[in-house]
């Protein structure tokens, strides 16, 4: 069975020969598990731990002096204008914002002067040429990153998260100004990366925080009013164009699952259990199991780091018992591992993955 195979079989709500495995780490990890495995490069790796996907993204012709992608560890400003800076800890090195490009705005017709990144700058061809070489190894399931489908988190990250969440309830025609730029940029690069590829695209990944550890950052009437629209136009598309769709938001975000599911979402990340509030895997399992899939689950914040690797095999075997049951599962991190999980945890959860049979 190729990964894509088994994938495809699980998001149908079947059990295929294993879970399908995921890996989310920081760059530390990703070096710090090399040198534990002897292994040289980033690929060698995800083949290594069972990784059954992989991401693609189109390349780059834009300004040089601006940065796209994958690009954590190194500070400057993105083609939205955002800029960030690194802030280090014991843990890591983060870019964290260190300008918010729209702060001053005054009205909506600032907008239109703005210099908004162009689509043109967007390399499509190479979607198809990453793909390409991915598949001569193997038939992986393929997920692209939707480029600003998080529309109330990349808001914020150009307004400020207090004036856009001001903007939501007082300066609504601003918000929705500010989203309907980032929609329209992100239709048109998800439309240039599938057409790219002749459809070969499995799964297109939106990823916008709306709540935290507590619960809702906005109210639920206010999410359903200013943000669910544009994922539901989002879903669509992706639909559209053959391509499951994936959400990730951290936090307590149950109030919101049954939305998700009414417009079409197949895939939720990152089961975050540790939240207030959020279903224990048996109960989220039961209530949405046969119509939504997931992705995640093991607790990086109480459970990887701290856990001894039989423990963290027995907690890898639960999830999976539990959450992979007729299928619709994925095990994976609940967010991107920390430098704080040692090597041999992360081998633990992953060799168990890899040997647990249905």
């Amino acid at each position: 069975m190729t990964s894509r195979e088994r994938v495809n079989i699980a998001l149908s709500h079947k059990e295929p020969d294993r879970v399908p495995i995921g890996y989310v780490a920081t760059p530390e990890v990703n070096d710090s598990l090399k040198k534990y495995l002897n292994i040289d490069n980033d690929e060698k790796l995800l083949k290594r731990l069972g990784v059954d996907y992989r991401w693609v993204t189109p390349g780059y012709n834009g300004p040089e002096d601006l940065l796209f992608g994958d690009c954590w560890d190194i500070p400057g400003k993105d083609i939205w204008g955002v800029e960030r800076k690194n802030v280090s800890n014991a843990y890591g090195t983060y870019r964290e914002i260190s300008k918010y490009p729209l702060k001053d705005i005054k009205n909506v017709n600032e907008l239109e002067d703005y210099p908004w990144p162009k689509v043109e700058w967007l390399d499509f061809s190479s979607i198809k040429d990453q793909i390409d070489r991915l598949d001569r190894d193997e038939e992986y399931w393929i997920i692209l990153n939707a480029m600003s489908g998080s529309v109330f988190e990349m808001s914020w990250y150009m307004r400020g998260m207090e004036q856009f969440l001001i903007d939501l309830l007082i300066n609504p025609e601003i918000a929705t100004g500010i989203i309907k730029k980032l929609y329209q940029f992100a239709i048109e690069a998800i439309n240039g990366s599938v057409k790219a590829t002749n459809g070969r695209i499995d799964m297109i990944f939106f990823a916008d925080d709306v709540a935290s550890q507590e619960g809702m950052l906005i109210s639920v009437d206010t999410w359903r009013k200013m943000i669910k629209p544009w994922h539901m136009r989002f879903y669509k598309k992706a639909h559209e164009l053959g391509a499951k769709t994936a959400y990730h938001s951290c936090g307590s975000i149950e109030p919101i699952i049954e939305d998700l599911i009414e417009i079409g979402l197949d895939v939720l990340n990152p089961l975050q259990f540790s939240a207030r509030g959020y279903p224990s895997p048996e109960k989220l399992k039961k209530k949405y199991g046969k119509r939504l899939c997931f992705l995640g689950g093991m607790d990086i914040q109480t459970i990887l780091p701290f856990y001894s690797p039989e423990r963290i095999k027995e907690e890898t075997e639960r999830l999976i018992r539990i959450l992979g049951k007729d299928g619709g599962y994925i095990i994976q991190a609940t967010h991107n591992i920390q430098p704080d999980a040692p090597p041999e945890n992360i081998i633990a959860m992953h060799d168990a993955a890899l040997n647990h049979i249905y």
